[in-house]
């Protein structure tokens, strides 16, 4: 075997033989990444950064790095010198009270950080260098893993056909103490000095031993991997444009997370850092304090709730200092959670409406505590006819069973208005019942009269059918919603509202889903269009659930001052809190079980909310929630992905496709649904955007077993230049 031959710079100590680096050491690692810059021909400084907590013993003086590379049989090994100064306490970005920490002699848990640095010259290039450091020993506290492994992280090089590449490089140092039932999003960005594209992924935590190194995966203890590397109430996710890794903690623990960065110019990968990081999840906040108040109809605008004057349901009020918002119930009560500090309270005053007060300051002093009486009014300023309607699946059609539908009629005028609902069922259905009254059945469609429906307030209303035992899976389905005011409406384009259900099988009861589904255009981030989420439960248990809680974490890629909330199974109330954690809390909701009364066992929450309007192609939006029944575990979703690309043709949303794919996820074949009748044309793309598969397809099924496991995005082009965008789940 070849011996690494390097040149020797005052900064480096040079080992030719094959050596393991500081593994009598209990250091406490809680995290470490290496990464290189270049400086001349086959010449590369080296930069290892590492993190222990302070209760440990000191940290390496010199760790020596491992040089390798498979194909040619070069091999050696590197000791980075300390780079002055030999370490700083990190800053803890932490939810939780900290005190003097380890570091200062106290005891609150602290973090420092080492830098080390070396240059080696390479004696020859090669397309799979790696530069591995393994480390003895990770925290004996952590939770998460079966034993107390070592540590072990590496860097990729090919110099052979990228000579002068460097490493891309973390933007900002990143640790902190994380609570439980806070959205937690922390960022990992990178710059990449060539321009590289970078990728981002979770990856096993690994050990390792010798040089050159090899690395072992690590055991986590059940129910945790290195996709779920510690209990979480929303899907733990890395985006991987971004970088952002979003969770929100449900368990008091100390994990660790591992991910690469891998980096690809001209759609090949040339390189890619792997790093670690420990997760230290502590106690929830401290009791806060309650704030509540009302927003009420002013009708006669004096500022006072008098007799009659009705509350206002489904009404946003937002903290503006932390953006905490709150959402009201059907009597237009509100209440939110904060700390001792003055803070600001407002809420939108809706078309032809005035609020008063416009902004309402509270000053909290001591938590916990109750603050009432924070109330706004709002007064009509012109007769306005507005009505809006939605449709929203809640049991999706299955071929001789019950499908259920929820309408929602909402009042945006400032006049009490009176009206008619119309829905029209696709011919697969049949009308069975519904929990408002009155419903005239002529067909297939169905109306019901309302009357004295007062401004914002809004119906809502279960429609129970029954779907054709000769339907099939992969049917699609439409069904259209329409509501009809007595008064002319000034903005009759959401006077309807339609829905395209597929006909499916089996199906997973919990879940949520995004429209529209699959990739969208660049168009749609710059026409400020909405992203609509639904999150569907079911109580699978064998007792009635007395209460559900959603919490939903949303992407940073979104703009939370645009949420809207949409509609509900049953009566709920919504807040948003801290970086974007959503929650929905259905008090008293008595859901069924299923193995009792299945068509009362289910539930949904839905809102809509805006992309950020910088968002650019390969951006990506992810999305997930976790849905707790009384006091039981969370039920994690999956989750769902909407990435932003460019496109040609014209762009149909994936719920309005006239070609489907299913089912999703896919083992070894797509059965296509197409209504077209023409011939087809199907891409399907990697995570890195790299064509995998090209076919002309039709009325067929459609071979994937050959892609390896991932995900994945596809596109398909009609006869008339069409585009359907997705996205689908390689098992």
């Amino acid at each position: 075997m070849k011996k690494l031959s390097l040149s020797v710079s005052k900064t480096v100590i040079i080992a030719l033989l094959c050596m393991v680096g500081n593994t009598s050491f209990a250091s406490h690692i809680v995290g470490l990444y290496l990464t290189y810059t270049y400086q001349g021909p086959n010449t590369y400084l080296l930069h290892l950064k590492m993190y222990r907590d302070c209760s440990g013993i000191p940290a390496p003086m010199a760790p020596m790095v491992c040089c390798s590379s498979a194909s040619t049989g070069g091999m050696g090994s590197v000791v980075l010198d300390t780079v002055s100064p030999s370490f700083y306490q990190v800053p803890l970005n932490s939810c939780a009270t900290q005190g003097t920490t380890w570091c200062q002699g106290g005891s609150y848990f602290g973090i420092e950080e080492y830098n080390y640095e070396g240059i080696v010259t390479l004696p020859y290039a090669a397309s799979d260098w790696v530069f591995s450091y393994t480390e003895c020993c990770r925290n004996t506290a952590i939770t998460t893993l079966a034993n107390n492994y070592g540590a072990y992280i590496e860097t990729t090089l090919d110099n052979l056909t990228y000579p002068v590449n460097s490493s891309p490089q973390f933007n900002s140092t990143l640790f902190g103490l994380y609570c439980v039932g806070t959205l937690t999003n922390i960022s990992y960005q990178c710059t990449d000095a060539d321009g590289d594209s970078l990728v981002f992924r979770l990856d096993s935590l690994r050990d390792g031993s010798s040089c050159p190194v090899t690395s072992t995966p690590i055991n986590y203890l059940p129910p945790y991997g290195y996709l779920n590397p510690v209990a979480s109430f929303t899907p733990f996710t890395l985006n991987q444009s971004t970088g952002i890794l979003s969770f929100t903690p449900a368990l008091i623990q100390i994990g660790a997370v591992s991910f690469v960065v891998d980096e690809y110019r001209n759609g090949v990968k040339i390189g890619s850092i792997k790093r670690d990081d420990q997760l230290v999840i502590v106690g929830e906040n401290p009791d806060p304090a309650i704030v509540s108040g009302n927003v009420y109809i002013d009708f006669n605008a004096n500022n006072t709730k008098d007799a009659g004057e009705p509350g206002v349901p489904t009404q946003v009020v937002t903290e503006t200092t932390t953006g905490i918002v709150s959402l009201t119930d059907a009597n237009g009560d509100y209440s939110m959670n904060l700390i001792p500090g003055s803070f600001d309270l407002t809420t939108a005053a809706p078309t032809h409406f005035t609020v008063t007060p416009s902004l309402i300051p509270v000053n909290i002093t001591t938590a916990p505590s109750i603050l009432t009486g924070q109330d706004f009014a709002l007064a009509p300023d012109m007769i306005f006819t507005d009505l809006t309607i939605s449709i929203t699946q809640n049991i999706p059609p299955r071929p001789g069973m019950p499908a259920v539908y929820v309408i929602s009629v909402i009042n945006n005028g400032t006049q009490i208005n009176n009206g008619t609902i119309s829905l029209t069922l696709d011919t697969m259905l049949t009308y069975d019942s519904s929990t408002y009254a009155g419903a005239m059945v002529n067909g297939n469609v169905i109306t019901w009269s309302f009357s004295n429906l007062n401004p914002l307030a809004q119906i809502t209303f279960t429609v129970y059918t029954t779907t054709n035992a000769l339907a099939n899976v992969g049917d699609q389905l439409t069904l259209e919603a329409e509501v009809t005011p007595n008064f002319p409406d000034k903005s009759q384009a959401d006077n309807e509202d339609a829905i395209y259900p597929l006909v499916v099988n089996s199906f997973d009861p919990n879940y949520k889903t995004v429209m529209p589904a699959g990739d969208v255009p660049v168009s749609f981030i710059t026409n400020g269009e909405y992203l609509d989420y639904e999150i569907h439960f079911q109580n699978t248990g064998t007792a009635e659930a007395l209460y559900v809680k959603i919490l939903d974490g949303l992407d940073a890629n979104l703009d939370l001052s645009t949420l809207e909330f949409v509609s509900s199974s049953h009566p709920c109330s919504m807040q948003l809190k801290g970086q974007g954690l959503l929650t929905f809390e259905f008090n008293n909701i008595h859901l069924a079980s299923m193995f009792v009364d299945e068509l009362h066992s289910t539930g949904f929450a839905r809102f809509r909310i805006k992309p950020k309007a910088s968002l650019l192609a390969g951006d990506e939006i992810l999305n997930g929630a976790g849905i707790i029944f009384d006091n039981n575990l969370p039920v994690v979703t999956q989750t769902v992905i909407t990435r932003v690309v460019n496109t040609t043709g014209v762009y149909t949303p994936q719920n309005n496709a006239a070609i489907l794919l299913y089912p999703n996820p896919v083992s070894s074949y797509f059965t296509v649904a197409n209504k077209t009748n023409h011939s087809f044309i199907l891409n399907i793309y990697d995570v890195t955007g790299r064509l995998v598969l090209t076919q002309t397809a039709n009325q067929q099924k459609i071979n994937v077993s050959n892609l390896n496991a991932g995900i994945y995005s596809y596109e398909t082009i009609d006869h008339q230049n069409k585009i359907t965008k997705g996205k689908f789940i390689k098992k």
